[in-house]
């Protein structure tokens, strides 16, 4: 069994049982001690589970924890978004487009930060909801339950009646040559007009997405304003993007 198949594993064990010892666990897997740590520590970060001393408990954020799903990368994600959480500034109206990464950038927010916080993703509304001094604005239209969450016509509608100061984005690449990819095409008139009402575009992607390219278009590098990456990216792919104007900013 590999690592993503014991990690899902082991988050429908703990939704099951609600509450679990942790010995007990490492014995059911059959894994050492710094194996389920790691394991736990990653699910906790999910919004799965607590742990507590000597036991694991489930998390009461049914919504959170029904949807979950394993995240690639997690630890240069979260570098991602910690440093692109900071560009968040009080009177703000940020746009976060749904994505793993994006997704990030709302768990690091200042609670302290006064501002305006849009998003058609579920899973992010639910990280925006804990910030006291953020109004959270969620962008109707038609739910994509596989993503949790919503595209379309009234999406559309919805975001050209707003003024942004600031959107996040996750892509699946993004290339000196080809510009913004994405995998999914009923993204792709969406994708457009969010980096359209926005006064600047934040691009959040991890080592994976740079020098890459995906299925459908989504714009050029000049739609770019800052790209956060991690630095794993390959340096010849970040020159390059810097070289096109792109400023890319690497944790």
């Amino acid at each position: 069994m590999d690592i993503v198949q014991r990690r899902e594993k082991l988050k429908r064990l703990i939704m099951e049982r609600q509450e679990l010892q942790t010995s007990q666990l490492a014995q059911m897997f059959n894994v050492s001690s710094v194996t389920l740590r790691s394991d736990l520590i990653y699910l906790e970060r999910m919004g799965v589970c607590k742990r507590l001393f000597g036991k694991v408990v489930a998390s009461n954020n049914r919504i959170a924890s029904d949807n979950f799903e394993l995240v690639s990368h997690i630890d240069e994600k979260e570098r991602i978004g910690k440093a692109a959480a900071k560009l968040i500034e009080d009177g703000d109206a940020v746009l976060f487009y749904t994505g793993s990464t994006t997704r990030q950038v709302a768990r690091f927010i200042d609670p302290a930060v006064n501002f305006i916080a849009v998003t058609n993703s579920m899973h992010i509304a639910l990280e925006l909801q804990k910030l006291p001094n953020a109004k959270v604005v969620v962008l109707g239209g038609t739910m994509n339950r596989q993503l949790g969450a919503t595209f379309g016509v009234q999406t559309i509608q919805q975001v050209r009646s707003f003024n942004l100061d600031k959107l996040f984005i996750s892509v699946e690449g993004v290339d000196a040559k080809m510009g913004i990819t994405n995998a999914m095409h009923f993204e792709s008139e969406l994708n457009q007009v969010v980096m359209e009402c926005a006064k600047k575009t934040i691009v959040v992607a991890d080592h994976t997405k740079v020098g890459t390219v995906s299925f459908v278009q989504m714009g050029s590098v000049n739609s770019i304003d800052l790209l956060i990456t991690d630095s794993g990216a390959k340096p010849e792919a970040v020159d390059a993007l810097q070289k096109a104007g792109v400023d890319v900013m690497i944790v």
